[in-house]
């Protein structure tokens, strides 16, 4: 029981973080950059989605909905869920083909080290899940993917620095907020296949789904902190760059950039399937 909650756990967590999570642009755009407030608009966001993704999987249950569609249904109403499970079906899948333009771009773009370590990893990933793609294999190389996500996060505080956070007084607006909701609502679209494939998967177990995403909802605000506090304690090498988390880890230990930027490319590329799955799943089921 307890394993099965921390693999719970570890989907959501990565499910939550996103692809774009390692290079830190949108935990810069998102948070830091709106200083003190920032830290707000995070604990939000990571309250919001643990919520709302645990309405979703409950929701899933009780009404025995068994995709997309028929969760909107119960949300929306008959009338307007095949209109929008199409629309949300299409979001998912522009953002997965944006995600692996992206990657292109990274690869095209790369050291030759970089490029050969990103290669050799997405090979080993397919060599291992050609024709034996399941959901329990899944959940495990997400588990890997967010521990190996923890622990390089130690790299960045090899240099650490002091964190000054701003005055409350900087960016007194409503900005932050606009954009924690922002950050919101597009992962709270990304995680729905997933939530509902998470109470598809735990046959609707109430206190599985609870405790394993209270627990990921941890791992998840975890990460986004540890990734926040890094730009903030580097800010002014990082304001200006287009991957704030790169500058950082550059900054800290620029030995260890190589393999970071293969982890990006292997969180892109298992995001991009752990979508498919779902969608896939959901719709043959």
């Amino acid at each position: 029981m307890n394993k099965q909650i921390w693999q719970i756990a570890f989907v959501f967590a990565f499910s939550s973080l996103g692809p774009l999570y390692l290079g830190g642009w949108e935990v810069f755009r998102s948070f830091s950059r709106y200083g003190s407030w920032g830290l707000f608009g995070l604990l939000l966001a990571a309250g919001s989605l643990s919520w709302g993704a645990y309405q979703l999987s409950r929701s899933s249950h009780q009404h025995d909905a068994r995709n997309i569609r028929q969760l909107l249904a119960v949300l929306l109403g008959p009338a307007a869920a095949p209109f929008f499970s199409f629309v949300l079906h299409l979001l998912v899948l522009v953002f997965a083909a944006k995600i692996t333009a992206d990657l292109a771009q990274k690869l095209q773009t790369a050291g030759f080290l970089p490029f050969a370590v990103g290669v050799l990893l997405i090979l080993a990933l397919l060599w291992q899940l050609t024709g034996r793609i399941d959901w329990r294999r899944l959940m495990l190389l997400s588990g890997w993917a967010i521990l190996l996500g923890l622990a390089v996060h130690a790299f960045f505080y090899l240099d650490m620095r002091p964190v000054r956070l701003p005055s409350l007084l900087y960016q007194l607006n409503a900005n932050w907020l606009w954009a924690s909701l922002q950050y919101i609502g597009l992962h709270l679209l990304l995680l729905t296949p997933v939530a509902v494939m998470l109470a598809k998967q735990t046959a609707g177990d109430a206190r599985l789904l609870k405790h394993g995403i209270i627990r990921g909802g941890g791992i998840f605000t975890l990460l986004l902190l540890l990734a926040h506090l890094a730009i903030q304690s580097h800010w002014h090498d990082v304001h200006d760059a287009e991957l704030p988390l790169y500058q950082v880890l550059r900054e800290a230990f620029a030995p260890a950039l190589p393999f970071y930027l293969a982890l990006d490319w292997l969180y892109g590329f298992l995001s991009i399937l752990l979508w498919l799955f779902c969608l896939v799943g959901l719709l043959s089921g």
